[in-house]
Parts: C-alpha cells; structure tokens; sequence
C-alpha cells in the first residue's frame, strides 16, 4: 500500500473507500466464540469470499488449528491458553483464508474467539 506523505491513502476519501477500491467489493465482519474440546471440531466452514481470518484462543488450555484436515495435538498450529492468536489474510497467505479450519484443545475446554472478514 501507498501512502502519501501526510498519512492518507491516495485515491481514496475514507478507509472505507479505499477498501472497496483494494478488494473490488465491500467488505463485512462476522465473529463468533465457538469452544474447543478434547475432540477435533470444525472451527470455520470453507468460504471462497473470506479475505482474511483470526482465531485468539481466551481459554487457559492450549489449543491446535490445522486447515483441511482434523487438528490433534501432534498435528496443527499451537496456540497457547490465555491468548496465544492466529491471522492470516488473503494477500499475504494464499488461499489459507478460503479453507475450512479445525480446532481441538490440549485438555479440557477452551473458549475461542474467531473474527472473518469476508466480501459481501
């Protein structure tokens, strides 16, 4: 991205704006607070119009993410208990965004907070 020397985004009056010129579309949000278990569960369902995905583990329990497949705890991303976090956006990481994502805690449960943001 290009900014101009005072801060702004050329070509663009409002964050809004350039957004729509960026993506070609507008943009909403859309969270949830699903919760993790011992047993692997779908976290996000594959969504071809998702542009960029965090997932922020709130419990105290570790947790594993994995794309496409069935996370375990020998198999996935690790995030820790009490804010271990993950974000990944269209631009930057391919089609990771689009896919659909697994999670499964370490022991007990654990609350997740999982934010999308998605063309509409």
């Amino acid at each position: 991205m290009v900014m101009e020397q005072n801060g702004t985004i050329p070509f663009a009056d409002n964050a809004y704006d350039w957004l729509e010129k960026s993506w070609g579309k507008n943009l909403s949000h859309k969270t949830s607070q699903p919760t993790a278990t011992t047993t692997s569960a779908k976290l996000v369902d594959r969504l071809p119009r998702r542009v960029s995905l965090t997932i922020i583990n709130l419990g105290s329990n570790n947790i594993y993410i994995a794309p496409e497949e069935a996370a375990s705890t020998t198999n996935g991303i690790y995030l820790t208990g009490s804010g271990g976090s993950f974000a990944i956006n269209l631009r930057k990481d391919a089609v990771l965004p689009l896919l659909e994502w697994s999670v499964i805690s370490e022991t007990s449960t654990s609350a997740v907070y999982v934010l999308e943001v998605r063309m509409i």
